[in-house]
């Protein structure tokens, strides 16, 4: 059998992990390898006044992935610097992964280079190749105050090319029906059975018995695991929760459980889309390059960018910190997640932001941890724990090594590699 097993019944098509009974075993070997990767994105830097390194530690906003476990599976870099350029939200969001400048211009163009998670996407190839997700588009002008700047910088992170930008998918339905539709009929005949209150899983059932009575006793506990995950995203996407951007009323503030419980569900897709290869790479973004909402602190005197201008005031302080330690639990159960789904060993996940401190604009020392599994890395430890200043560039030129990928420079102008080892290999 071929690796990639469909089911076809009405329109609709179910991809299946993979598994060792179906698979030959040398081509489930190779799968092991790190040939998927994930840039999960939090605008407007954390609580590290001056560029030090303040909250973003296993104490800190990192504090969720020790709960869950996962210290041993996570790796902080520290001490990289970015090019802030005239306005960081912008450069440093569409330009994270490519360490290339925003281009600037009359006609406000979309243009930046090429991303690291497309170079993935391009050596491993698979069905849907890559996935983006985020929780709302921008939703303000800046051409007032930021005149030639594209505001969609301010909600990309990956390029294709360098004038290819990518969006972003918002809606869990739109994500569920975009991962496991068969194309339009299939999008179509999956809107139908959710309104029929009616499981895809139902309606293909009967096809699926011939696959499990073929399955050996270690992989048929893999599979009903599978099946019982698609039925709780199923569960959960019919449970009336924040859809798209658009069903907020004007001016209301989604409370933490709409916000954090879409994320958890487009976050599950994510991963089951890796589980069944049909992607090997994905960016996460928990909100735009500025962090213009009142989304993970209803109730609250400013926005998440409000707070990142905290002035040195230890109240807004404190809720910024609140809301770095809320986006660490949502990374630590995607992270998690990805463990459960025996996905980890094969995939890097990068979790960063635009900045350091929000309050200053400060690029130096960014926030990066990298979640991983296997052996070969220094999981468990800072990296440059020295904080040796060293283009964040430099990192992608270090993990194009370990993805077989021929980038021994990397990025450009101010943001280009210079040769400097991170080592972050064992």
């Amino acid at each position: 059998m071929k690796r990639r097993q469909f089911l076809h019944n009405a329109g609709v098509f179910l991809w299946l992990p993979v598994l060792e009974s179906l698979v030959p075993q040398s081509v489930f070997a190779q799968s092991l390898s790190r040939s998927r990767f994930v840039m999960v994105f939090t605008p407007s830097g954390m609580l590290m006044p001056g560029g030090e390194n303040g909250n973003w530690t296993f104490e800190g906003a990192l504090k969720p992935l020790v709960d869950a476990g996962l210290r041993s599976n996570s790796m902080i870099v520290r001490g990289l610097r970015a090019d802030g350029g005239t306005d960081p939200h912008w450069l440093n969001t569409a330009g994270f992964l490519s360490c290339k400048p925003i281009k600037i211009a009359n006609d406000r163009p979309t243009e930046c280079g090429k991303t690291f998670d497309q170079y993935v996407a391009d050596k491993n190839p698979t069905l849907l190749r890559s996935l983006h997700v985020g929780f709302k588009p921008m939703n303000r002008d800046f051409s007032a105050d930021h005149g030639g700047y594209s505001d969609r910088y301010l909600d990309t992170l990956s390029f294709r090319a360098d004038n290819r930008p990518i969006g972003n998918t918002y809606s869990p339905q739109a994500l569920f029906d975009q991962v496991f539709g068969g194309g339009a009929a299939g999008s179509r005949h999956i809107r139908a059975l959710n309104q029929r209150r009616k499981s895809i899983i139902d309606g293909v059932i009967g096809e699926l018995g011939s696959v499990k009575r073929s399955l050996s006793s270690t992989d048929k506990p893999r599979f009903e695991a599978y099946l019982d995950g698609m039925r709780d995203i199923e569960k959960t996407l019919s449970t009336n929760i924040n859809n798209a951007p658009t069903c907020i009323p004007a001016g209301a503030r989604p409370g933490p459980t709409d916000y954090l419980q879409q994320l958890q569900v487009m976050q599950s897709i994510v991963a089951q889309a890796f589980q069944c290869n049909l992607i090997s790479s994905a960016t996460i973004m928990y909100d735009d390059g500025v962090g213009d909402q009142f989304l993970v602190h209803p109730g609250g005197d400013h926005d998440h960018h409000g707070y990142a201008h905290h002035g040195n005031e230890a109240a807004n302080m404190a809720k910024l910190n609140a809301i770095n330690v809320r986006h660490g639990d949502l990374f630590a159960k995607f992270v998690g997640e990805m463990k459960t789904r025996g996905q980890l060993d094969s995939t890097l996940v990068m979790w960063g932001s635009n900045m350091s401190d929000g309050n200053t604009h400060n690029t130096a020392n960014l926030p990066v941890v990298v979640c991983g599994g296997g052996a070969g890395l220094k999981f468990g430890q800072e990296v440059n724990a020295a904080r040796t200043s060293i283009p964040k560039a430099n990192l992608f030129v270090e993990l194009a090594e370990i993805y077989g990928l021929a980038l021994p420079v990397y990025g450009s102008d101010a943001s280009a590699s210079d040769g400097t080892r991170i080592g972050i290999k064992v």
